[in-house]
């Protein structure tokens, strides 16, 4: 019975913790803003859709391009983690947010 009661409070502590980190898209989009304007745009083979994002997107501020990101950006959330997806002129990033942080 012991046993069984500290399963159930780690189980719950677990739930709570993922919960409580479960990433915000505001997070998500500030994440994609500066791997977008970092990475995305200093690759030398890029298809059409992500040059033209490129050319539009780069020189701006980090919030200009922030606030454009969220509108092409949704939240899935399944309240322990969250499924991010953005679909901007040919440019798609889907990622998994959970424990505060962006996966695959």
């Amino acid at each position: 019975m012991k046993n069984t009661a500290i399963k159930a409070t780690m189980l719950t502590a677990f739930t709570c913790l993922m919960v409580v980190t479960n990433p915000s898209k505001e997070a998500y989009v500030e994440s994609l803003a500066w791997q977008f304007q970092g990475t995305t745009c200093k690759q030398e083979q890029l298809p059409v859709g992500v040059k033209a994002a490129c050319y539009t997107l780069a020189p701006l501020p980090l919030d200009a391009t922030k606030s454009l990101l969220n509108g092409y950006s949704r939240r899935q959330d399944y309240l322990l983690f969250s499924i991010y997806t953005t679909d901007l002129w040919g440019i798609k990033n889907r990622k998994f947010g959970a424990f505060g942080n962006f996966l695959w």
